[in-house]
């Protein structure tokens, strides 16, 4: 007859239904070794995956740094095949772990796995003028193909300061391919915007580069306000 469990607080679970006599196993991962939790990114059941991750980014804030022979492990996972791999491994070096150094993958095969590489740059906080990560999301938005990418990178613009973004800005907005797009023309005039409101000079060059119609409608507006 099949069993059923109420409210077993040890797990999470309202309820579980077997059929026989259920044995109950207990994982506990926070007894494998670091370099054990590394090769659980790789793991096809995504549970191990996480909770892996979360004990590896808890023992580093612990120490205070991340274990060279961890940091070397987790950026061998960078050459993995599966792009799902690869995102693993740059979630574990950047998601907090290492938050000062980003781990640079903007010539990935994977549009996702660049996406992430402009996210993890914008939330190191070291983009800035003459710095050679503005200079690597500067290269993105001029020649990316993907929509994906472009589209992390007009979010990103608002967390950078307002002056460093126009070089950014400056590529999105020349992708005439992106006037369509659902989501791009308005999250890149959110990132813009600053931009247009405190310097009409660098709002008219945007203007004159823009290929983006909406964009081109909202600086135009915009401008118009500042002049009454």
């Amino acid at each position: 007859m099949p069993q059923l469990r109420q409210g077993d607080l040890t797990n999470g679970r309202i309820y579980k239904i077997t059929y026989g006599s259920a044995k109950s196993a207990t994982v506990d991962l926070s007894k494998l070794s670091d370099a054990e939790l590394v090769k659980l990114q790789t793991h096809k059941n995504d549970w191990y995956v996480r909770h892996a991750r979360r004990l590896l980014h808890e023992r580093i804030l612990s120490a205070g740094a991340m274990a060279p022979a961890t940091e070397i492990a987790l950026k061998d996972l960078l050459a993995h095949a599966d792009p799902v791999i690869r995102l693993r491994a740059l979630w574990a070096l950047n998601s907090g772990l290492n938050p000062r150094a980003p781990h640079l993958r903007i010539d990935d095969k994977s549009e996702h796995v660049r996406a992430w590489t402009v996210t993890s740059i914008v939330e190191s906080g070291q983009v800035g003028k003459d710095s050679p990560f503005l200079s690597a999301l500067v290269t993105l938005a001029q020649s990316d193909p993907s929509p994906v990418v472009r589209l992390a990178l007009a979010s990103g613009l608002q967390r950078l300061p307002v002056a460093d973004r126009v070089p950014i800005a400056e590529a999105l907005i020349g992708h005439e391919e992106d006037a369509t797009d659902a989501n791009l023309p308005l999250m890149t005039w959110y990132g813009i915007e600053p931009i247009v409101s405190s310097d009409r000079e660098k709002a008219l060059t945007l203007l004159a580069k823009s290929k983006i119609p909406l964009v081109r409608q909202h600086i135009t507006r915009r401008l118009a306000e500042k002049a009454k």
